[in-house]
């Protein structure tokens, strides 16, 4: 499993105005996350977990450069610390860091789309020029998959969508998708395969899946 960044938010401590009514505190936050991640690991317990840090987590180390130096060092201060990553085995990335899967590269990336527009840019077919590979990244928060073949084959690069709600006061109306990507090997091959989720739910491996709404159980 890799978990390829911005999965907490870090929002107390970002550079953004911030709703002064809200009582999430940083703490719930780290909890919050801590049991999705230990979910994760109860749910598939055998699996490997690489965890890249987004700009969202590189803001604890922003936030302690500014206004804590002298605390940067303390390991109790560290993402990895912080979300208990040690205790499910995760090996954690630095943010822009880059793992290659079988010359597959996933990344958190750091490619903005133009804003909030009908018809933003497509940051698959960027990273694809970009980096000249298959690949995966995070960050915009938006899906899509830019194809392409050259002398070596086929290749795709996947803008893999988000998790996050979509309902944040900074932005009330976001041109945001929700997505995931799997993937299966075979000749040593990885083949992935993404997954955008509708408002009902979402369809993978011959299965429809329900979504569940807030507050429901099924």
């Amino acid at each position: 499993e890799v978990y390829a960044g911005d999965i907490a938010d870090f929002y107390n401590i970002s550079q953004f105005d911030k709703n002064p009514s809200r009582v999430f505190t940083l703490q719930d936050e780290l909890d919050a996350t801590r049991r999705w991640i230990n979910r994760r690991a109860e749910v598939n317990p055998f699996a490997t977990r690489y965890f890249i840090e987004g700009n969202h987590e590189d803001r604890l180390r922003k936030w302690l450069w500014k206004r804590g130096p002298e605390l940067e060092s303390l390991e109790g201060l560290t993402v990895e610390t912080l979300l208990g990553l040690k205790d499910v085995d995760a090996v954690v990335l630095p943010y822009m860091s880059v793992l290659d899967f079988l010359s597959f590269r996933i990344e958190h990336g750091w490619k903005a789309s133009a804003g909030d527009t009908p018809y933003p840019i497509n940051v698959s077919r960027f990273m694809a020029a970009k980096t000249a590979s298959s690949g995966l990244c995070g960050h915009t928060h938006r899906f899509s998959v830019y194809s392409w073949t050259d002398s070596n084959g086929s290749h795709s690069y996947i803008e893999n969508g988000c998790l996050c709600r979509m309902d944040l006061e900074y932005a009330p109306f976001p041109n945001w998708q929700q997505s995931f990507s799997y993937g299966l090997v075979h000749s040593n091959k990885l083949h992935l395969i993404p997954v955008q989720i509708y408002s009902d739910g979402f369809h993978a491996e011959g299965e429809f899946y329900k979504r569940k709404q807030r507050g429901q159980r099924l």
